[in-house]
């Protein structure tokens, strides 16, 4: 037995469990349904009447009288965190100046190059107004699984 045979058990060994552990992972995250991600912006009405009609057994015209409301509740909540977006944009852009005193030329020129990308970032962010409209879905699968299925809970009780 050479020196190296107990390393290579040792290193089959984790590499085993490390497999059975991502495999084992995604399994109990299918089964149970959990997304892998969150859903874009333009699905979250979808996605609540999707749960609202699976969870209270909303009938179509139901369906067809909510999804407007959803749509103005959500468009409405976007609207009410405009205002304290823009004083926290104010309040970053006074204390990132008072950063910017403090660094050297150089410092201050990678500071500036980091600030935007950050700005960048997030402008692509889900909020407010959600990712571009060219930008592709998020991803939903996990190796080679796919998206979760949706979980089918059967007819709502009584």
């Amino acid at each position: 037995m050479s020196n190296k045979t107990p390393w290579m058990v040792a290193l089959a060994i984790f590499i085993t469990g490390a497999a059975v552990g991502v495999l084992g992972l995604e399994a109990l995250r299918m089964s149970h349904g959990w997304p892998f991600s969150t859903p874009r912006p333009m699905d979250i009405k979808s996605a609540i009447l999707e749960h609202m009609s699976r969870d209270l057994g909303l009938s179509a015209e139901q369906k067809q009288h909510i999804e407007p409301l959803l749509g103005e509740m959500l468009e409405q909540s976007r609207q009410a965190r405009l205002p304290s977006m823009a004083a926290e944009e104010a309040v970053i852009d006074a204390y990132q100046a008072k950063i910017r005193e403090q660094l050297t030329p150089e410092q201050a020129l990678k500071h500036d190059a980091l600030l935007a990308r950050i700005r960048e970032h997030r402008k692509n962010m889900p909020f407010p107004g959600g990712p571009p409209p060219d930008a592709p879905p998020p991803p939903g699968g996990f190796l080679f699984f796919g998206p979760p299925p949706l979980p089918d809970n059967g007819p709502p009780p009584p």
